[in-house]
């Protein structure tokens, strides 16, 4: 029982990093507004738009025409934050 809570717990980290890093690609490609421009940027900026949680920060416009967008930051910190304290936690539930 104590290795499937294990593995659980492991594929909860892994998909919250693989969030976070999709996030993150949101925030480079919005902070440089040229890039953003792009079909395929676009795309990635909106699909990760839905991994963002809305926490009423206002985008801080950038000097590369684009926008620093805090909400996605924030939710980044919060995604590895989560999975930190669950790693704590995996350590905890031994096999």
């Amino acid at each position: 029982m104590r290795s499937i809570l294990r593995m659980l717990l492991t594929l909860v980290m892994d998909a919250l990093v693989i969030a976070a890093v999709v996030v993150l690609a949101r925030i480079v490609v919005l902070f440089f507004g040229h890039v953003a421009a792009m079909p395929l940027s676009r795309a990635v900026a909106d699909l990760a738009h839905r991994l963002v949680v809305p926490f009423g920060f206002a985008p801080v416009p950038t000097p590369y025409a684009g926008v620093f967008d805090l909400d996605a930051a924030a939710t980044v910190v919060a995604a590895l934050g989560v999975e930190w304290l669950m790693g704590m936690l995996r350590r905890v539930v031994q096999p």
